[in-house]
């Protein structure tokens, strides 16, 4: 992805966020005196201004709501209004009262009122902070994002209000007045265009949505007014900054209502992880705003309340970052139903509990405080037990998939039962998980005199075998429960094993590996590929496949280890014949093979519409065409510098730069592909049909060696380039292309890669993020 176009604006961020966080510690630490009341300037020129609110409770001060305030501390108030009040509450000491004149009713009177400390707002500093760590993590974890920047931009804007102090100097006073409208004014167009953005940095197509957000840059006069008065009365400023609130939110409904409709399975988990957090940050804020509308005594609570708006920073990161730490749909259904409950128990304490507990009081002769005390905790002891008989009734509700594959997982544990040999527990397991979580592949392992071999195998894949000594085995036998690769188990999955296992893993596009133990030994595995939706394995997958893998242990332990074995061996033997062989001969010539890392480029070719060619022909045509197929192929690789690995039916893949290093072997492979190609179009087959193909070709780092599959060993490279490379072929349906390539290769191609156009961005099955490709038209080719 390009540079985001505003680090300058990052760069004029971070230094204020800076100097507003430390000036905020300061007041914070050194205890300063706040500003108790609350004024609204006169209408009419150098007329005294009136007191709108008192902060600290009617109790605490001599002035009332209405009263025109002359003076206070013997400052004269004419012409001025609540700004004025900063500076002489902050010479003054907390805790103690200022001298005030005031006119009520016609009459002058003196009074006096509190200085509050400015040490009540401390919680809004942790949340300033977090904000703007939040902008510095995703800074540094992606920094050539522009969705990050948009986010960081908001973050640090957001950070600058919450740490806003005006309980300083004369200076503090107006760095925090331009500090507060600057960035609310900035904030919103930030928020956004980062919206506009979010998931998977998809740009802004049109002008209104790349600059539309900046006109509400509009709002910062109303801002201004709403709280000092300027330039605007206060009436003004409140009314427009609603109506911009209003339509801010609404904007920002919208725009994420589209992106879930657009984005994939992964996207909407991301949208629905930033949802989350903003309904949690702004509830108690919104409560304790509506609080204060009524009696201004409670303004306090939403200063206080305005810390957890730092769940919102929070939930962005996990989004982006993090997006399966926890199971998103389990945390929304639990807010639901624990939202439900609160709802009914607020109500209850604040409506029936009083006057049940007046009734029980009087006739059991108690008072009636502690009886309604008593009452209250009985209403709260009950939220857990309501919670487990709500919270599956409201999944049902709002997530009825998560339901279905419950029961679906339940349905196949008590299958097992009835199971009577291993290769029926096999057989069941394997077809029952591919339909219900409808994986890209699926093999079951079990475990043979040499380590583990394939007993099971759905998908378009080639598992190889395991040795006993594999990394992998002793990580699953040391923590035998279900690891994943994706999100938070990621490092835990993956990190712990060999280069050879992670490419494997990666070569079989297996995000989920779970172990099956009988007692502490490891004696058969269950790889998942990617689910065909694109979503991810979630905890509540895990557990359920935990589940299984336990039931399966103890169906297996019930049989005979000797029948358990001889059963293994035969259905290896039987998935053997669906396993074919490389062209291991023709590539080695007799030479040891050295094993290990190497950056190669990667070429997976496969016929168009193979299935629908074979349908009308008799096998001796399908098997004279597909000979002079892969004879044909196999002559283009070899003439260009290349390595076939593997025919695989329709399929084929060839590597270019091992087993023998090739200078330019991005641009041999793209050549290759370009024969492959126009040769296959060439061959005669009957009836005057034509073979079309598509061509996949992907550069990086694979491993390549011998690897040992269900009965020989073969030769092959394999990790995430080879999984890359394939899934490259696919999309060249999706493209209307004849030939796609990752953008490594068209760097390194040269004049090879001349006609191919590029997709920015573009999302490709199974692969957590989009990427730059490109892709030779079909008409081109032609």
């Amino acid at each position: 992805m390009d540079r985001a176009p505003f680090d300058k604006t990052l760069l004029l961020l971070v230094p204020l966020w800076l100097l507003c966080f430390g000036l905020a510690v300061q007041s914070a630490v050194v205890e300063t005196g706040y500003p108790s009341l609350l004024l609204t300037r006169a209408a009419e020129p150098g007329g005294h201004p009136t007191v709108s609110g008192l902060v600290a409770g009617a109790g605490g001060s001599e002035l009332l709501v209405g009263d025109r305030v002359l003076s206070v501390a013997g400052e004269d108030l004419a012409g001025r209004g609540h700004v004025a009040l900063y500076g002489v509450f902050h010479a003054a000491e907390p805790g103690t009262r200022l001298p005030v004149r005031y006119e009520r009713q016609g009459t002058v009177a003196e009074g006096s009122v509190p200085v509050r400390s400015y040490r009540m707002y401390w919680p809004r500093l942790p949340a300033s902070l977090v904000f703007a760590l939040a902008a510095a993590l995703l800074t540094l974890r992606m920094p050539r994002s522009r969705m990050v920047r948009a986010f960081a931009q908001t973050f640090l804007a957001t950070g600058i209000f919450l740490a806003c102090a005006f309980g300083g100097g004369p200076f503090v006073t107006r760095l925090a007045l331009f500090a507060h409208v600057g960035s609310v004014a900035i904030a919103i167009p930030l928020a956004l265009r980062a919206s506009l953005l979010f998931p998977d940095a998809m740009r802004p197509r049109s002008t209104l949505a790349r600059f539309g957000p900046w006109a509400f840059l509009a709002l910062a006069p109303f801002e201004a007014s709403r709280f000092y008065e300027f330039p605007f009365p206060r009436e003004i400023g409140v009314v427009g900054m609603t109506l911009g609130d209003l339509l801010f939110f609404g904007l920002l409904v919208g725009i994420a209502s589209h992106a879930y409709r657009m984005a994939d399975p992964v996207g909407r988990r991301q949208i629905k992880w930033v949802l989350l957090g903003i309904y949690l940050a702004v509830a108690l804020p919104a409560l304790t705003t509506a609080l204060a509308a009524t009696n201004l005594s409670s303004v306090p609570l939403v200063v206080v309340s305005m810390a957890t708006l730092a769940l919102i920073p929070i939930s962005i990161v996990i989004a982006i970052a993090r997006y399966n730490l926890f199971d998103i749909d389990d945390l929304i259904n639990a807010t639901a139903s624990y939202t439900l409950i609160g709802i009914v128990l607020l109500a209850g304490v604040l409506s029936a509990v009083p006057q049940v507990a007046t009734a029980i009081a009087a006739r059991i002769g108690v008072e009636p405080g502690g009886a309604q005390l008593v009452l209250s905790l009985a209403l709260v002891a009950m939220v857990f037990p309501a919670h487990r008989w709500l919270g599956p009734r409201v999944q049902s509700l709002i997530f009825p998939e998560r339901k279905a594959l419950a029961q679906g997982m339940g349905a196949l544990i008590g299958e097992l039962d009835a199971c009577e040999t291993p290769r029926q527990l096999a057989e069941v397991t394997g077809t029952r998980l591919t339909a219900l979580l409808r994986p890209e592949s699926c093999a079951i392992y079990a475990q043979d005199r040499g380590g583990f071999a394939p007993i099971f195998v759905r998908g378009h894949v080639v598992p190889p075998a395991f040795p006993a000594a594999s990394p992998l085995v002793t990580v699953l036998q040391e923590r035998g429960v279900p690891l994943s690769a994706e999100g938070h188990s990621r490092r835990r999955a993956v990190s712990d094993v060999s280069p050879f296992d992670r490419a494997a893993l990666e070569t079989l596009g297996v995000p989920v590996v779970v172990p099956v133990q009988v007692g502490d030994d490891l004696v058969g595995v269950i790889c998942l590929g990617s689910k065909q939706s694109g979503d991810v394995y979630t905890a509540g997958d895990l557990a359920l496949l935990g589940d299984l893998s336990a039931k399966l242990s103890r169906r297996l332990g019930s049989f005979d280890r000797s029948d358990v074995a001889r059963e293994t061996r035969e259905m290896q033997a039987a998935l053997r014949r669906y396993v074919p062989g490389a062209l291991a001969d023709e590539i080695t010539q007799g030479r040891d093979l050295e094993e290990g890392q190497r950056e190669v480029s990667v070429l997976f070719v496969d016929i168009r519409g193979y299935t629908r060619f074979a349908e009308s022909r008799s096998a001796a045509e399908i098997f004279s065409t597909v000979n002079r197929y892969t004879r044909c192929v196999s002559e283009v690789v070899r003439k260009h510098g290349g390595s076939v690995v593997e025919f695989n039916g329709d399929g084929m893949m060839a590597v270019f730069g091992a087993p023998s290093a090739l200078a330019a072997k991005e641009r041999a492979a793209v050549e290759a592909g370009r024969e492959i190609l126009s040769s296959v179009a060439a061959l005669p087959v009957e009836d005057e049909a034509r073979l079309e193909v598509g061509v996949g070709i992907a550069t990086g780092e694979a491993y390549v060696g011998n690897i040992q599959a269900a009965d020989r060993s073969i030769w092959s490279a394999i990790g995430n380039t080879t999984n890359l490379a394939a899934r490259l072929q696919e999309m060249t349906r999706e493209l209307g292309a004849a030939m796609v390539i990752d953008a490594l290769t068209c760097e390194r191609a040269g004049a090879a890669a001349a006609g191919f156009e590029r997709h920015e961005a573009a999302v490709i099955r199974g692969r957590r993020r989009s990427q730059d490709v490109h892709a030779l038209p079909a008409a081109a080719a032609a």
